[in-house]
């Protein structure tokens, strides 16, 4: 964390900080990320592993974490870890089955039958950060809605570090939470993955997570 008690010091980095969010930056940005999923659409992995290379500083290949490293995330994690981990997935789950819409069938006096009901998406896509920090309750908050509502695949993307690898309590998470697959991408590659598919990377109906640009 980076603590400025210079006044003329502070003023100067709130500027710089406004600065990242104006107009002029944000449409510039958004040209950027506009040609990055262009590129996922039109050419799959390749550009997904072109972009990886050139914001994450490594070659996923291949880009799905194996199961076993999820398991073995799970069992090596510290105990009180792994506790915290579980009440928290229970406080989630618990939450999010109060929220589930009920459906009803109203059957009318000349035979007539209306309807609402309430099914699940078939594929999910959470994003998770990564890198330079590790964020095991972004998983879970993501992860735990999908299981709850029925969701028959939940897949996972999160960028890795230098050395191409996930934070282990964040796969972890992933192991508790029950998620299908796990793919060692982030960015705006990885969400264009995600919504338009590639050969590794199944299309999903849905992708939620935080982000921003």
């Amino acid at each position: 964390m980076k603590i400025i008690k210079n006044k003329k010091d502070a003023i100067q980095e709130l500027k710089r900080i406004s600065n990242r969010t104006n107009l002029e930056k944000n449409n510039e940005v958004n040209e950027i990320v506009e040609e990055i999923l262009q590129e996922v659409k039109n050419y799959g992995d390749t550009a997904v592993e072109k972009y990886t290379k050139k914001f994450d500083g490594f070659n996923p290949d291949p880009m799905q974490v194996d199961a076993d490293k999820l398991k073995d995330a799970w069992v090596e994690i510290d105990a009180n870890l792994k506790r915290s981990l579980e009440v928290a997935y229970q406080r989630i789950k618990k939450f999010h089955e109060k929220e589930i819409p009920s459906s009803f069938t109203i059957k009318g006096e000349l035979g007539d039958t209306v309807q609402r009901r309430w099914r699940p998406v078939k594929r999910a896509g959470i994003y998770v950060p990564g890198g330079r920090a590790a964020y095991p309750s972004t998983v879970l908050m993501n992860a735990i809605p999908a299981t709850v509502a029925g969701v028959e695949e939940t897949i996972m993307v999160s960028p890795g570090n230098q050395k191409g690898e996930i934070n282990k309590t964040v796969l972890a998470a992933a192991y508790l939470s029950g998620i299908n697959k796990v793919f060692r991408i982030g960015g705006a590659q990885a969400i264009g993955a995600l919504a338009f598919g590639t050969k590794q990377i199944n299309r999903v109906d849905v992708i939620t997570g935080p982000g921003n640009i």
